[in-house]
Parts: C-alpha cells; structure tokens; sequence
C-alpha cells in the first residue's frame, strides 16, 4: 500500500473518484465481495474516509496506522504478526545465542540488526534512511513526505518488537533490556606510531556514490 502517493494526492484534493481510482492511487489490487470489504478495512487502518455516492473523501491519514487486532484468541487477542515476531526472538537465541562472550542463549544486537535479522527491514531500507534528499529526488516524493513515512514505519516496528520482547518476558522466556554502547576512537596518529600502513581507497558504489575505505596493514 503507497501511503506515500497518498499523502500526495490529498495535498491537492481529498476526493478521489471512486474505488478503482483509490487503488490505483494505493497501488493496490482491485477486489470484490469479502476479499474488498476486508481491503476497506485495511485501508481505514491508515486513514479515515467517507463516502458521497462513488466517491472517497479522504478526512484524515493517520501519522501511525492503527494496530490491526486478530480476535480469535478469545480473551488473549493479539496484534497481527507478534507471535510471529515471539517466535523468530526464540529462533535466534536458539540459532546464534552460544557467544562465548556473552553465554549460552544471549545475544547482544541493535534494533535495526534485529528488524534486519527477522527480515522486517532490509540494507536499502536503513542505506535509504541516512539519504532522504536523494530518496525524495529518486522518488519524486518532497523530503517531508519521505521523512514522515520512515518516522511512522520506525515507530510501528519498535512497538511490535517491544511488544513481542515484553509478551516474552511475561512468560519468564527472556529476560531484556536496553543498553547504551560507546565506540572507542583510535586516533590516526597513535596508528601511524605503530608503524600501521593506512590505505585509503575511493570507490563508486551501487547506488554511484562516492565512498571509502580504510585498510590497515602492519609493518613487517
């Protein structure tokens, strides 16, 4: 679902036509019966509209989708997706929690390393967010549109992953908690003294960007 070309649209005009003109807006596919009500409610997850006759009128696109609930668990709903993300924590301190630093079953990740880890955001997801001018030039999307999409989708996949870390912690599964950590500079000189070889090397990258890249070789 594009929000994006959305909050685009009504920029001009909060009217769009009818259905098939606000799924093509969408880039959505055009249902009918059960599987298109169902669609309208997905849609009202992110916005708020009205009907007059054929036409939608856009009132408001919310700044954070609401939270989508499955009810067929009775008393113990859950948001969509969450125990699928409880799964995937009990995964990886299964998979890759045996750090002879760290211990049996632990690890210690970034937020994005984790989303990234679950397949929840990718490289050019966070290689995208540091570059957000260039992304509004590619796109042709303004710069605020571009930043309000990253701070909605940023919001969204913390609390589903605070939310999934904390279900697990209430069933004495995990234990977690968040952790400042610092990067210790080397400065180039105290390298120099050692009688490190530093070579820099410039470089076009995918996305034809300049970068660098610094290799250290030790002296014989």
């Amino acid at each position: 679902m594009n929000i994006l070309k959305l909050n685009e649209y009504v920029k001009t005009s909060n009217s769009i036509q009818n259905y098939k003109s606000l799924c093509t807006i969408l880039e959505e596919k055009i249902k009918t019966g059960k599987s298109k009500q169902l669609q309208l409610e997905e849609f009202a997850r992110y916005f708020k509209y009205h009907k007059e006759g054929n036409k939608f009128i856009i009132d408001e696109i919310y700044e954070i989708p609401v939270i989508k609930i499955n009810a067929r668990g009775g008393a113990h709903n859950t948001t969509e997706y969450i125990k699928n993300i409880e799964n995937l924590i009990l995964d990886l301190l299964l998979q890759k929690g045996n750090s002879r630093t760290l211990g049996f079953g632990r690890v210690f990740l970034s937020k994005n390393q984790l989303l990234k880890e679950f397949e929840m955001i990718n490289d050019n997801y966070v290689y995208c967010k540091r570059r957000i001018p260039k992304l509004s030039k590619f796109m042709n999307i303004d710069p605020e549109t571009v930043k309000e999409w990253y701070d909605l989708n940023d919001n969204m996949l913390e609390r589903n992953l605070i939310q999934a870390l904390d279900n697990l912690e209430n069933q004495c599964l995990v234990l977690w908690s968040r952790e400042i950590t610092i990067a210790e500079a080397i400065l180039m000189a105290e390298i120099l003294e050692d009688g490190t070889n530093i070579i820099k090397t410039k470089y076009i990258d995918q996305y034809e960007e300049e970068q660098i890249d610094y290799k250290y070789y030790a002296n014989d």
